[in-house]
């Protein structure tokens, strides 16, 4: 690995922590704040909360874990953190929309996580040991 090589590995790293942290205090304040309506399990605004909530909950969990894997250097790193950024695509692109026109300033993490995802995928690519 060069120097290069290192110093966006260390990047994504601090990127997958930082991310994974402010997913999980995120969904956590919503859910301190009540903004989940008072049962997770009743149908409101077109969906389940609880499946909005689990999801927000493993796409944190699953950054802190590509952030292990980086940081460990295990050989699946390349393959997890990309299965992590799809989670982050889809969770950012689904979340953009309300945040937009609730809360604007809302969806400037929102965006810049975006950018940081499609800035990775062909670091993380040129990994894979599948397309060497």
């Amino acid at each position: 690995m060069n120097k290069k090589d290192r110093r966006i590995t260390i990047f994504l790293e601090f990127f997958f922590a930082l991310t994974g942290l402010y997913l999980v205090i995120i969904q956590a304040w919503g859910l301190y704040e009540g903004v989940v309506p008072g049962n997770l399990f009743e149908f409101s605004g077109g969906s389940i909360p609880a499946f909005d909530v689990f999801a927000q909950f493993f796409t944190g969990l699953a950054s802190f874990i590509a952030c292990w894997t980086l940081w460990a250097r295990a050989t699946w790193s390349a393959g997890w953190c990309m299965f992590t950024l799809g989670l982050l695509i889809y969770h950012n692109v689904h979340a953009l929309g309300p945040a937009i026109h609730n809360r604007p300033a809302s969806a400037i993490p929102m965006v810049i996580i975006l950018l940081v995802v499609m800035q990775s995928f062909p670091f993380l690519i040129k990994n894979t040991r599948r397309y060497r």
